[in-house]
C-alpha cells in the first residue's frame, strides 16, 4: 500500500486537499507542515494540481460558519476558485463507486476524500490520522 509521506511534486502529480489543509494553507497557520505547504503552493498549469472535492468545499463553508477556522467562506471559496492549478472536483458516479469499494472503515467525509484521491490517482494532503492510518492512499503532511 502507499506510504504515508510524499516527496517533491512532479509534473502531472495531483493532490487532493482536505478542509483543514486548505484553511491552514490560506491563513498560513502554524499547524501546516512544511511538506504539506510545499505540495499546495507548487502547483500550476504545467505542474502539479490541487483537486478539491465538493464535500471539502461544503466542509470549508461549515467550518467558516462555525468559526472553527480563521478565515471566511468568501475568502476560502475565492482562493480555491481563482488559484491556477486548483480545481473543484464533483462527487460523481466514479467517486461513488470507489467510495463503496473503500469500505466502512473511515468516517463518511474521509471516505469521499480517499475515494476522490483514488479515482484521480492523487495523494491526499491531510493531517487526518485515520486517513493516514488507513493506508488506502498516499498522504502528505
Amino acid at each position: 500500500m502507499p506510504s504515508n509521506r510524499g516527496g517533491r511534486a512532479g509534473i502531472g502529480q495531483r493532490y487532493v486537499a482536505d478542509a483543514h489543509a486548505i484553511a491552514w494553507f490560506v491563513t498560513a497557520d502554524r499547524h501546516m507542515s512544511d511538506m504539506a505547504r510545499e505540495a499546495l503552493q507548487n502547483v500550476g498549469p504545467q505542474g502539479p494540481k490541487v483537486l478539491v472535492p465538493t464535500i471539502v468545499m461544503a466542509e470549508l463553508a461549515w467550518l467558516a460558519e462555525k468559526r472553527r477556522v480563521r478565515v471566511g467562506v468568501a475568502e476560502l471559496f475565492g482562493y480555491v476558485g481563482a488559484t491556477e492549478g486548483w480545481e473543484v472536483v464533483p462527487f460523481g458516479l466514479s467517486v461513488l463507486d470507489e467510495f463503496v469499494s473503500v469500505g466502512p472503515g473511515l468516517e463518511m467525509h474521509d471516505r469521499v476524500i480517499v475515494a476522490t484521491a483514488r479515482v484521480h490517482n492523487a495523494a491526499v494532503v491531510t493531517s487526518d490520522a485515520d486517513i493516514t492510518a488507513s493506508g488506502l492512499v498516499q498522504t502528505i503532511w
